[in-house]
């Protein structure tokens, strides 16, 4: 007898499901939609809690790093380093300290970058070191190469690509002023990179002298500022792609300052201009422009088709900037060498960029301007021809996203060892009255917007108070604070309007031990890195 009624249809939850496969589809989320996870019921929390591949994954996140896919390592593994990693970062706990001698006094050529420092010798010859890296178990390693160039003017290098670019002193020609040859070899051995398909050489011909340089890479692209620093001549930079050898953008006029790769097809260039309407009072922006689209054509400032000014604060009449600069390290697509088996590294998205600007008003101020990379790429879609004036204006981005701040005075090299910035970390040195007798204080800022919100959250020292600048008085040694607050300058000190940012970072001080001179600090994936360019120069490393 068939009965009447029919069986009931049970329905199956998310949570009904095996716990392997829940695992699998968490594992599959972006990282906030996993956070969020967390909130919804216990179940979901404890899994979480106690899955290691999810947990590495948040905390990865959260300390502004990203897995290491050469690194074979087990993940229960490479979570004990990354928190020992970032429990030693906290309160600048490094592992070991190395002295290396400086090549040249002063100095010389030298490049850091992607933990390898480089300085090229009285001998022609290159010696490079890969700096150590306790707690991703990279070990230090030196080697010296000597590469074919009669005459080496500056240099950059890649290590993750083995490839050293060696810009040769400018020769002058009966056509030209400047005839440049961009040298491409292996970073290894010095000889002809073989992924350059042409000659090895980039050639460029300029129309004006030029003082000094600045060389970039970035994954399949070099870029070049050249600048000029003369009254009649004028600054130029250019973008080529290294492996062809094909230019891709080359800008010239006297409103183009400093430039800093912002993506694998974005510049970010500081403008400084004078405005008729202010009398010649000069402006200060940073300015993107997108180099696949642009073109290859010389193009002045009025020429450029896809970019997008993001305006800064107006100085008041009296205040002349004088000396600018911006930086990012590292590249923003960069990855280590497969060889060094990193665990992790630092992820592509955690990147500030600092404008440095020194202005003079009576007195010499120094300022810098923090601005996450984030707050850059997210405005891309304004990106439009300068003929239209496409800029953004300082109050649509800047005193929510950005933090602006007066740095010690004492260091008046600040620019010249210019990397003192690296994925979130910003180091500043002080060394002040307040500093204990021959030592250095360390100041690391850190703009890593996950981590200051879990510092906050568990009241990490947080700091209340509205400061204008970064007051060294508000900080003990050896300890650490949550910087939550808003920098303020009151209308007419500097500005002519009142300028407050309030972008946080969490701020750690340490004092270190040395002998009397001028110290710089440099700062990489692994370590920090004081600069004595006086007497006993040396570089002074000291690695997590």
């Amino acid at each position: 007898m068939e009965s009447d009624t029919e069986p009931k249809k049970v329905e199956l939850g998310i949570l009904d499901l095996p716990t392997e496969i829940i695992i699998s589809l968490l594992a599959d989320l972006d990282i906030a939609t996993l956070m969020r996870c967390k909130l919804v019921c216990r179940f979901l929390l404890n899994i979480i809690q106690e899955t290691t591949i999810l947990t590495y994954a948040i905390e990865l996140a959260v300390s502004g790093q990203q897995d290491g896919v050469s690194s074979k390592l087990p993940v229960t593994e490479k979570l004990t380093l990354l928190r020992n990693r970032q429990s030693c970062w906290n309160v600048l706990k490094w592992s070991s300290q190395t002295q290396y001698p400086m090549q040249n006094h002063g100095g010389g050529l030298w490049e850091l970058f992607g933990d390898v420092l480089a300085q090229h010798r009285h001998d022609k010859s290159f010696i490079f070191v890969q700096l150590p890296g306790y707690h991703r178990g990279i070990p230090e390693r030196q080697w010296v190469v000597k590469p074919e160039v009669p005459d080496v003017r500056d240099f950059t290098m890649e290590p993750s690509q083995d490839l050293l670019v060696i810009l040769e002193t400018p020769r002058r020609t009966a056509r030209r002023s400047g005839y440049h040859r961009i040298h491409l070899q292996k970073l290894s051995t010095g000889a002809k990179h073989p992924l350059a398909s042409h000659s090895g050489v980039i050639e460029h011909f300029s129309s004006a002298p030029h003082t000094s340089f600045l060389i970039q890479v970035s994954s399949e692209y070099i870029g070049i500022f050249f600048n000029a620093n003369l009254n009649f001549a004028t600054n130029e930079f250019a973008v080529w792609e290294w492996k062809t050898g094909q230019r891709k953008l080359h800008l010239m006029g006297d409103e183009f300052r400093s430039s800093c790769f912002l993506s694998d097809k974005h510049i970010l260039l500081l403008l400084a201009s004078s405005s008729n309407a202010d009398g010649g009072q000069t402006e200060v922006d940073l300015f993107v422009v997108d180099f696949e689209q642009e073109g290859s054509e010389t193009k002045s400032l009025m020429d450029i088709q896809y970019g997008l000014r993001f305006a800064l604060p107006r100085f008041k009449q009296s205040v002349v900037p004088f000396k600018f600069a911006v930086r990012s390290d590292p590249s923003p697509s960069w990855n280590p060498h497969p060889d060094i088996k990193a665990p992790f590294h630092v992820a592509h998205t955690a990147k500030i960029f600092i404008a440095s600007l020194w202005i003079q008003e009576h007195f010499i101020h120094h300022l810098a301007l923090v601005v996450p990379q984030s707050t850059l790429l997210s405005r891309l879609n304004l990106l439009g021809a300068m003929t239209n004036n496409p800029k953004l204006a300082w109050k649509d981005w800047g005193p929510t996203e950005s933090r602006l701040m007066k740095l010690p005075m004492e260091n008046r090299s600040f620019d010249i060892w210019a990397c003192y910035v690296h994925g979130t970390k910003f180091v500043v040195p002080e060394r002040s009255f307040r500093s204990r007798a021959n030592s250095t204080t360390i100041h690391l800022l850190d703009f890593n917007q996950k981590a200051l919100r879990n510092g906050v959250f568990r009241d990490d020292g947080l700091q209340t108070d509205v400061i204008s600048d970064m007051d060294s008085s508000l900080i003990y040694y050896n300890s650490s604070l949550c910087v939550i607050a808003s920098t303020i300058f009151r209308a007419g000190d500097l500005f002519r309007e009142e300028v407050s940012t309030r972008l946080g970072y969490r701020w750690i001080a340490k004092p270190i031990a040395l002998r009397e001179g001028s110290n710089s600090l440099m700062c990489s994936e692994d370590s920090v890195i004081l600069v004595q360019d006086e007497g006993d120069c040396s570089y002074h490393v000291y690695s997590f």
